[in-house]
């Protein structure tokens, strides 16, 4: 049977879980909130087969030459691209299968509370609530079964999330995952906070303005001219609004400051160049500096095939703006997240323990305080309240941090997929 003996050995996919043939796996929140396994002994029968779908037991790097074709995207539909978290890369992507493929489509959503879990849709009114990231983990809960039922009644499915629960799904459909009509897409993943300190960090939203919130978007873009801003957009009952840049705000800090992530975050086995998914995708800050015809106004996302049939969907999509950019450069640009693990923040401990007994805000504020603006940035955003925007400023600072980025080496053990 599946035993955990170590945490960060456990991405908690859940794909032991939904493989049991009795049902005797459940999977249940630790005191930080993230999902681990929990066997009922009395009924297990000792079958195994909860630990050979463990992706951590049963996968092991394997160098490959090369790197995956690469792309800058964006959505043509500038009210998709705006709704969306970079270039309303997936949602392009989601719209264009449904319509040429009539398939399902997997992806992480919220329910009424904010508890964030993977779920199905057939429609494209269904992707919106897909779209957008969600910086908690997911449970997946029973799509990995659904996903199997789906194939087998001979439909395409299309499942995105992060590099693990991909791996965590093709491990669970063993040779079904080989199956033509089976698509994946994962993401340049930052690593997934707490979902305990996240439904903390709403109550305290709740608290502070004494009102429920209404909406709740966690990369909302306010826009300027030729220009926008991505922070914590969220709406209250009471008519009230805030956006709360990511710096700032008070869960975006436990995010960025990688206090709250999973244990398994901290030495991510599935941050590989080369994926299991069919898809990479991910933030494109530098578009720029890749085309250099174009502004990014609106977000772009920046996208990875792993194989021919992922190419082909990417290529052959109607909703997208495509361009080709060299792989190695965009990696070391754009995609640091593709190939870096999470950094475990020293007082993580900490953090955790005095989230029992004291204030959400009182922790971070102590633990993770809110870094003033350097006198240039708070320039430049003064010049902006009134339309100037120093663009030739900007593109010698982007320019500077694209060149100390170039610099970057691409480690070994990233240089290569999970098999």
């Amino acid at each position: 049977m599946i035993q955990i003996k170590e945490n960060k050995n456990c991405m908690g996919c859940g794909a032991c879980a939904q493989i049991c043939p009795k049902n005797c796996i459940e999977m249940k929140a630790d005191d930080e909130g993230f999902l681990y396994p929990v066997v009922d002994k009395e009924n297990c029968i000792d079958c195994n087969r909860c630990e050979q779908v463990c992706s951590v037991l049963n996968t092991s790097f394997v160098p490959k030459e090369g790197f995956p074709d690469a792309y800058l995207i964006y959505d043509t539909d500038s009210e998709w691209r705006k709704k969306s978290a970079a270039g309303g890369g997936f949602a392009a992507i989601a719209r264009d299968f449904l319509k040429r493929y009539n398939g399902v489509v997997f992806g992480a959503v919220y329910d009424s509370d904010y508890n964030v879990y993977h779920t199905k849709t057939d429609s494209v009114d269904g992707i919106k609530s897909i779209q957008k990231s969600k910086y908690v983990q997911s449970e997946t809960r029973d799509t990995f079964r659904m996903v199997k039922e789906e194939l087998k009644n001979g439909k395409y499915v299309l499942y995105s999330g992060t590099p693990c629960q991909i791996y965590g799904l093709k491990s669970f459909l063993g040779k079904l995952s080989e199956d033509e009509k089976l698509f994946c897409v994962d993401l340049s993943c930052h690593g997934v906070p707490s979902p305990k300190v996240f439904q903390l960090y709403l109550d305290y939203l709740s608290r502070s303005e004494k009102s429920p919130i209404a909406t709740f978007t966690m990369r909302d873009k306010q826009y300027g001219k030729n220009n926008y801003k991505q922070g914590f957009g969220i709406s209250f009952e009471n008519g009230n609004r805030q956006f709360n840049s990511h710096p700032s705000d008070y869960f975006g800090r436990c995010f960025w400051g990688e206090i709250s992530s999973r244990p398994s975050c901290y030495d991510c086995h599935f941050k590989t160049v080369w994926r299991s998914a069919d898809i990479t995708l991910g933030d494109c800050w530098f578009f720029n500096s890749f085309v250099p015809s174009e502004q990014d106004t609106m977000g772009v996302t920046l996208a990875f095939t792993h194989s021919e049939k992922g190419k082909a969907l990417l290529e052959s999509n109607e909703f997208l703006c495509r361009y080709t950019v060299p792989s190695e450069k965009l990696i070391k640009v754009n995609g640091g997240m593709i190939y870096s693990s999470a950094e475990v923040h020293p007082q993580r401990e900490e953090f955790f323990k005095r989230l029992k007994s004291e204030p959400f805000e009182t922790v971070v504020d102590s633990m993770l305080p809110k870094k003033p603006k350097s006198k240039k940035n708070q320039l430049l955003d003064t010049l902006e309240r009134f339309g100037i925007r120093l663009e030739k400023l900007r593109r010698k600072n982007r320019e500077r941090r694209i060149n100390a980025l170039l610099q970057r080496t691409i480690p070994d053990n990233a240089l290569g997929e999970m098999k």
